[in-house]
């Protein structure tokens, strides 16, 4: 091991105090040019992913948004569709049928109702998912109403309607089960709690809707 000290050096002590034959200077610490370049490479490298990554996440929770946003606006345009074939149905089967107390206050409040918005979207759903099962049933009673073709295709029209009303609530709630989970996930949580964002409600049939509704006259 070598000596930090040469013995065969003098040392000289004088007024001012000892003096050593030790190197006590302190080195500065040195990097290259290329070191430098690698480290604010991979500086850009990893802030340029963060951003990208975050951007990524903000897109596509508007797009889940607004395919959510279309879903709904399809059903509204389904609900209107139910709506005005049933009192089409109604009005062309009214001379020849008896129809309940119940049924004809369903029928006024649905006249009334020209646009649907989000408070008033259930309500006409349930009310003519409700009047039309109610006015198929009764036009069931009437046997001779069979040869009737504007009824029969009305009948039909009402069956595409309601096949049309599924898969849109299907869309929707498929959508609305990948937004919520998202928003739920780390680190995408994040970004929605900044973005102010919150879970959606799921469609869900009420009981009218669960019941069988015969749609054919046979």
């Amino acid at each position: 091991m070598g000596m930090l000290v040469n013995p065969a050096k003098k040392t000289t002590q004088n007024k001012v105090g000892f003096k050593s034959n030790v190197d006590n200077d302190i080195p500065q610490p040195v990097s290259s040019v290329i070191a430098k370049f690698f480290f604010f490479f991979f500086i850009v490298i990893t802030l340029g992913i963060f951003c990208f990554y975050v951007v990524s996440k903000r897109n596509l929770l508007r797009k889940l948004q607004h395919e959510i946003n279309t879903a709904t606006s399809n059903i509204d345009v389904e609900l209107i569709k139910r709506r005005d074939t049933l009192l089409k149905l109604f009005d062309a089967t009214k001379s020849a049928v008896k129809f309940e107390k119940s049924l004809l206050t369903s029928v006024t409040s649905l006249r009334s109702a020209n646009k649907i918005s989000q408070n008033n979207r259930s309500k006409i759903d349930s009310l003519s998912s409700s009047a039309l099962g109610k006015l198929i049933a009764t036009i069931e009673n009437y046997p001779k109403l069979e040869s009737i073709a504007t009824i029969n295709k009305l009948m039909g029209t009402s069956e595409y309607i309601e096949n049309e009303i599924a898969a849109n609530r299907r869309l929707y709630n498929a959508l609305v089960l990948e937004f919520n989970k998202a928003i739920y996930v780390f680190p995408t949580n994040v970004i929605a709690v900044h973005m102010n964002l919150k879970s959606m409600p799921l469609l869900v049939a009420s009981d009218e809707e669960r019941k069988d509704v015969k749609l054919s006259i046979e």
